[in-house]
């Protein structure tokens, strides 16, 4: 299960870094966008993607407080099982990098589309 958990993390991150790459190679008019960052930049807005990350983050806190809540009615005896604490901290963490990625990029993107507008 921690194995899953990283690889879904770094398959998220690996995503993310694609899109800024993209998003700066636009920027600096070195290519244009290819057929999925098209789909991304049309479908994603920042708001679509903090509401999605919101999500994430609030289901996996949800989720973790629900574990925290069954140790304490157990009396502190049974921790709860280690593949669902993984799951949700990796569901919560999978939702604060998508509010801090997304808002990032499609923040720098919309800077970039106003100072070329500028000039």
């Amino acid at each position: 299960m921690i194995a899953s958990a990283l690889i879904a993390l770094s398959g998220y991150q690996l995503i993310f870094i694609g899109l800024f790459s993209a998003i700066y190679a636009r920027s600096m008019r070195m290519v244009e966008y290819d057929r999925i960052t098209k789909l991304i930049a049309r479908f994603m807005n920042l708001e679509r993607g903090l509401l999605l990350g919101i999500f994430l983050t609030s289901l996996g806190f949800f989720y973790i407080l629900l574990l925290i809540r069954h140790w304490i009615d157990s009396g502190f005896r049974s921790l709860p099982m280690l593949n669902q604490d993984i799951f949700g901290f990796t569901v919560f963490i999978l939702g604060l990098r998508t509010i801090f990625f997304l808002s990032l990029a499609l923040e720098s993107q919309n800077k970039v589309a106003v100072t070329t507008s500028v000039k």
